[in-house]
């Protein structure tokens, strides 16, 4: 496992992978899921992200009554030329743009002073629900999926890797997810199950070097599409071999 780890690492040009990361991008925010939604109070001015945000507080924007967060915590990136679509709309901090590789209902690229942004999609601004199945169409990840990492809960240590096809089984199956109604019970269970280890946050890789992350918590049939927790009957039966015997004890810790 460690020399397929290596030549992962080598594939991305990543020096290392994140240990904390979010709900999004390689290290969105440090806040863990699944929890209770919070919603969005940002206007639908949109700005380049601040890198002295509050500890935990997400650079995002309001688009149309959709709430996208800035990948890597509002990190800039190298975009090529390629990977920039049509101009959206002028913004009085920049200009949106579409992304070739997706949709603008899943991602957009943001430019400001000369820096690239990318946002992506993680629900409504006030938190109601979405088709989950159409999220994730428009958000065509089988297309640029190249492999899977499932890590423990805070993402220190990987469990399990998936090379494309069962990345792809996987993401399949989660089109079948549909979002949650949850109680404070729920909600209290869940953070039980993290502090157990039934948790796993999961990494999808994509070819533009960037990550699609959920949580799952296959003994609850609980995922984390974007901003959501989801219920996905029948977890078990469709992606619980991927979680089988996994143990910390077995993992790769990063240091």
């Amino acid at each position: 496992m460690k020399n397929q780890l290596t030549k992962r690492l080598a594939t991305l040009g990543i020096a290392s992978i994140c240990a904390v990361g979010a709900l999004t991008g390689c290290a969105t925010t440090k806040a863990s899921v699944p929890t209770p939604p919070q919603v969005s109070t940002n206007s639908e001015a949109i700005t380049a992200p601040q890198q002295t945000s509050p500890m935990g507080m997400r650079p995002m924007m309001t688009i149309d009554g959709n709430r996208y967060v800035f990948l890597n915590n509002g990190e800039a990136f190298k975009l090529e030329e390629s990977q920039l679509g049509k101009e959206i709309s002028k913004q009085n901090d920049g200009t949106l743009f579409e992304l070739t590789n997706y949709a603008p209902a899943f991602r957009m690229a943001f430019e400001s002073n000369g820096e690239f942004y990318i946002c992506e999609n993680v629900g409504k601004a006030d938190d109601t629900p979405i088709d989950i199945k159409e999220y994730l169409q428009a958000a065509n990840l089988q297309q640029h999926i190249m492999f899977t990492d499932i890590f423990d809960h805070m993402g220190g240590s990987i469990l399990n890797m998936l090379e494309k096809e069962d990345s792809v089984k996987l993401l399949d199956a989660l089109t079948h997810a549909k979002v949650a109604t949850l109680e404070t019970s729920d909600y209290e269970a869940i953070a039980k199950a993290q502090t157990e280890g039934l948790s796993y946050r999961v990494e999808f890789s994509l070819d533009d070097h960037t990550t699609f992350t959920s949580y799952i918590i296959p003994s609850m049939n609980y995922i984390t599409i974007g901003d959501y927790t989801c219920v996905l009957e029948d977890l078990d039966d469709q992606i619980g071999s991927y979680f089988e015997g996994l143990e910390a004890s077995e993992s790769i810790t990063y240091n």
